[in-house]
C-alpha cells in the first residue's frame, strides 16, 4: 500500500477539517436549485479562515463538482488552497473521475498519516449511479492500513448506514456490511466520516463484547442542506457548515459541526430533486 503523505506528530493531538458537497460548476455564476454554489463555498472558506483553528489536514469528502468539468475542480482547488494546509479529495456520485484526476490527482491519495493516526480515504463512487459501493481493492486498502498504524479514521463519500430518509437511504454504500464487519474485527478503526447526505449526524456504535466505541459522523454541505428524515426529496433551511475533528493520541475523537451564518442562501424549497 502506498502511503501518500506523512507528518511527524506522534503522541500529539491532530486536528482535521471535513468539508463536503460543494457541487461546483464551470461557471461561478451558475446556481443549483437557487443557490450559487461557488459563492457559498467562498463564504464557508472565508468563515473557516476567520476562526482560530490550526488544521493539519482538510478532507473534502466528495461531490466536489456538479457538472464534472475540469474548471469546477480548478475552482475547488483554488478556494481550498486559501486554507494553507494539505487537502485530501474524495470522489462522490456527482463527480466525473477523469476530470477530477486531471486536476486533483496529486491530492487524491488513499492514506494520509498524522502521527498516531491514519486517515484512510476510500472511493465509494460508481460511475453512472448515485449508489455507493466499496470494491475489493478499496477494502484491501483499509485491511492493509490497520496493520500499519495504531488508529484509523475512514473517510467516505456515501453513508455506510441508513440515516432515516426514504429517498436518500437507497443511495448508501450497497455492501456496507463488509465495511462494518471489518470495523468490528479491527479495534484500531476508530471512526467513519462521510458526506453525501447534506446534513449532520453524530452517533456511536458499541462493537464486540468489550463494547468498543466506533464514531459515526456525517457532515453538512457547503451549499444545499437536505431535510432530515424526509420521505421524499426535500431541502432544509439550515445554514451550510463544516466539521472540525480532533484526534487524540489515545484514539479518542472530539468533534463539532460549525454552521456558517449570513450567507444569504435561499434554496428553492419546493424543488423535487436535482
Amino acid at each position: 500500500m502506498k502511503k501518500d503523505k506523512k507528518t511527524q506528530m506522534a503522541s500529539a493531538m491532530a486536528q482535521i477539517l471535513q468539508i463536503s458537497d460543494f457541487h461546483l460548476f464551470d461557471d461561478p455564476e451558475k446556481e443549483l436549485l437557487g443557490v450559487n454554489t461557488f459563492s457559498a463555498l467562498e463564504g464557508v472558506i472565508a468563515h473557516i479562515r476567520a476562526q482560530e483553528f490550526s488544521f493539519d489536514l482538510v478532507v473534502a469528502s466528495g461531490d466536489i463538482s456538479q457538472d464534472g468539468t475540469p474548471q469546477s475542480y480548478e475552482h475547488a482547488q483554488q478556494l481550498l488552497a486559501q486554507l494553507g494546509v494539505p487537502v485530501l479529495y474524495l470522489p462522490g456520485n456527482h463527480d466525473h473521475l477523469p476530470a477530477m484526476q486531471q486536476v486533483l490527482a496529486e491530492q487524491m491519495g488513499s492514506v494520509y498519516e498524522l502521527g498516531d493516526w491514519q486517515i484512510v480515504a476510500l472511493d465509494t463512487h460508481v460511475p453512472g449511479t448515485n449508489q455507493g459501493y466499496l470494491n475489493d481493492e478499496q477494502l484491501q486498502i483499509l485491511e492493509q492500513a490497520v496493520t500499519q498504524g495504531p488508529h484509523q479514521l475512514v473517510a467516505l463519500h456515501h453513508n455506510p448506514l441508513p440515516i432515516g430518509s426514504a429517498w436518500l437511504d437507497p443511495m448508501m454504500i450497497a455492501n456496507a456490511t463488509r465495511l462494518l464487519k471489518l470495523c468490528e474485527e479491527e479495534p484500531s478503526i476508530r471512526g467513519l466520516i462521510w458526506g453525501h447526505v447534506h446534513q449532520e449526524m453524530d452517533t456511536v456504535w458499541a462493537l464486540g463484547p468489550e463494547r468498543r466505541q466506533l464514531r459515526l459522523l456525517a457532515c453538512p454541505a457547503t451549499c444545499l442542506q437536505f431535510a432530515p428524515r424526509s420521505q421524499q426529496f426535500g431541502l432544509d433551511t439550515q445554514a451550510p457548515g463544516y466539521r472540525v475533528i480532533d484526534l487524540g493520541p489515545d484514539g479518542s475523537i472530539g468533534t463539532q459541526v460549525i454552521r456558517v451564518p449570513n450567507l444569504s442562501i435561499t434554496p428553492h424549497l419546493n424543488s423535487g430533486g436535482y
